[in-house]
């Protein structure tokens, strides 16, 4: 719809207005720590982190873009976490991320 893209599908990965998303079967714990544990693995800057009981975002900045990684949870071990690389996001990026998250379970 105009200049934005309304859903791509990727395999398990769902790409909509920049926003790289996929369900990992995994708890919400460890989806929070395997996304921090991606972040330092690649050298982020953790600008800011909101953790909640059902959601929780991080704020980072990486290679001179901001990233941004909000994990929400969907039933006990199924997490959505979606990436965000910079202003109007970067698929291939976000992707990177995405591996980086899925190898730290």
């Amino acid at each position: 719809m105009g200049d934005r893209v309304v859903g791509v599908r990727e395999g398990k990965f769902f790409y909509t207005d920049g926003t790289l998303k996929a369900d990992y079967r995994v708890s919400f714990e460890q989806a929070w720590k395997a996304s921090e544990t991606a972040l330092e693995g690649m050298n982020a800057t953790i600008l800011e982190t909101q953790k909640k009981v059902s959601s929780g975002t991080y704020t980072a900045h990486l290679e001179g873009e901001d990233v941004r990684i909000v994990i929400e949870y969907l039933e006990p071990e199924v997490t959505m976490v979606s990436v965000r690389v910079g202003l109007t996001g970067n698929n291939l990026a976000s992707k990177l991320i995405h591996d980086r998250i899925r190898e730290s379970f």
